[in-house]
């Protein structure tokens, strides 16, 4: 039984034994993730969980599947060398600096285009905006306000490792530090989320070459995802006790990657999701608040409120008008309050025979 987290996750009593384990197996698969599908799947670098199906799971787009090369240039994604198209219901954001000469009205632009994640800092000339994700279209729009004086998108400095920048105690300079805590992957590469790669998905039967230089790419497919002992002594690799330079991947890999580009937790930092994690494809979205969560980043807080229009649509048509689910809400409540009312006149029933 599994009674609760405690304190730190690694001290939470477990409802499962590490010892008895069952081989990863599916069960009418009918097909694989395709690029651009929406998939649920386990977080791979878990390292507190150890069994798969108690991972965190998370959502993500398939951008790039086994064999591919996945690559970032300058905030924008490219599979095979060919640039991303778009499905007509994909909204790909991205982070914008906004120099405006009066104060933007943020409550009214909440209001006209929805949640947008924003900072407001008093400039030299006015007022300094950052954006966290704006669709190419809104930040058109933004951009042709009359307040606005120049915006420019954020993008990373080429080869260069996640930067952060912190001003010293005097506030005469700042200091330049690496966010370890946003390492990218591999942490051997000097790439960033808008300079990635590029960078090959493993696929089942490939044959790797192991060196010092590949090692951390392929440290947690060998040792985690395919459960293997995996040494480095002095420059020499082991696997499974045997010194070997070459290694064959055992099941196919993806590049999961988030549609919000400069705000999500994504491929390009924990690497490679391997196929037993893969959990299936969202049918629709049965709930979409707007401001469920405080955002200590930003200066205004979008207004709380349900978007109906998203609710029980399908999350993975690639059209604009979705196909609407209201069909399956109404049957759950039907059932669920029917079910109710079966259960209080057949307790009732057998209450007046009892007595």
């Amino acid at each position: 039984m599994d009674t609760g987290e405690k304190g730190n996750p690694k001290d939470d009593p477990k409802s499962y034994v590490d010892g008895v384990k069952l081989p990863y197996a599916r069960l009418l698969q009918f097909n694989k993730p395709q690029k651009k599908d929406i998939v649920v799947f386990n977080y791979p670098q878990d390292s507190v969980h150890t069994a798969i199906d108690r991972k965190d799971p998370y959502v993500k787009r398939c951008v790039a599947v086994a064999g591919d090369t996945f690559e970032m240039r300058a905030g924008r994604l490219f599979v095979n060398g060919k640039a991303e198209t778009f499905l007509g219901d994909q909204e790909v954001q991205h982070a914008y600096t906004v120099n405006t000469g009066t104060q933007l009205d943020i409550p009214g632009l909440y209001n006209t285009f929805g949640f947008l994640p924003v900072r407001e800092m008093q400039g030299d000339k006015g007022f300094v905006y950052m954006f966290q994700g704006l669709t190419d279209k809104t930040a058109k729009e933004i951009k042709a306000l009359p307040s606005v004086l120049s915006m420019e998108e954020n993008i990373y400095p080429k080869d260069s490792a996640t930067i952060s920048y912190k001003l010293n105690a005097d506030k005469t300079a700042y200091t330049k530090s690496i966010d370890t805590t946003q390492s990218i992957f591999p942490i051997n590469k000097p790439w960033n989320q808008d300079w990635y790669g590029p960078l090959k998905i493993p696929k089942k039967g490939d044959v790797v070459t192991i060196d010092k230089e590949s090692f951390p790419m392929y440290q947690w497919v060998i040792s985690k995802y395919e459960h293997n002992t995996l040494e480095n002594k002095n420059g020499k690799f082991f696997i499974n006790g045997k010194e070997t330079n070459q290694y064959t991947i055992q099941q196919d890999y993806y590049m999961m990657i988030g549609d919000n580009r400069d705000a999500s937790l994504d491929a390009r930092f924990f690497g490679f999701v391997p196929e037993e994690n893969i959990v299936g494809k969202p049918i629709f979205t049965w709930m979409s608040v707007q401001g469920a969560f405080s955002d200590a980043s930003s200066t205004y807080q979008a207004p709380k409120k349900i978007r109906w229009e998203r609710m029980f649509k399908a999350t993975n048509t690639g059209e604009a008008n979705k196909t609407s689910y209201w069909w399956v809400a109404v049957m759950i409540l039907i059932l669920f309050f029917g079910w109710e009312y079966f259960m209080k006149m057949f307790g009732k029933k057998k209450k007046e025979e009892d007595l």
